[in-house]
């Protein structure tokens, strides 16, 4: 299984967590904020960590149990996260389930 999560920050962590349980996931994160995502893999140093939440999406072939999470604050749910537009980063999650 792999989670992919869009937001390197507080949310992303709490997910980090409960994917060690029972067995573990592979990590993927994506945030724009440089120190967001460094202090991420610092916790998290097994991460594949991306700056665009797309291009980790687009890395590689979707499977079955992939898991996408949008562990952003809410209110970037609506107006977008980082040059990225959060219906887009939905859309894109919602097409790696097809």
């Amino acid at each position: 299984m792999r989670i992919y999560l869009i937001g390197a920050g507080v949310i992303a962590r709490a997910h980090a967590a409960a994917a060690k349980l029972p067995e573990p996931a592979a990590l993927r994160v994506a945030d724009p904020n440089p120190a967001a995502l460094e202090s991420f893999r610092d916790a998290y140093p097994e991460a594949a960590a991306f700056d665009d939440a797309a291009k980790m999406l687009a890395s590689e072939p979707a499977r079955d149990d992939d898991i996408v999470i949008v562990a952003t604050p809410p209110f970037l749910h609506l107006t977008g996260y980082g040059s990225r537009s959060a219906p887009a980063a939905t859309r894109c999650a919602r097409s790696r389930s097809r």
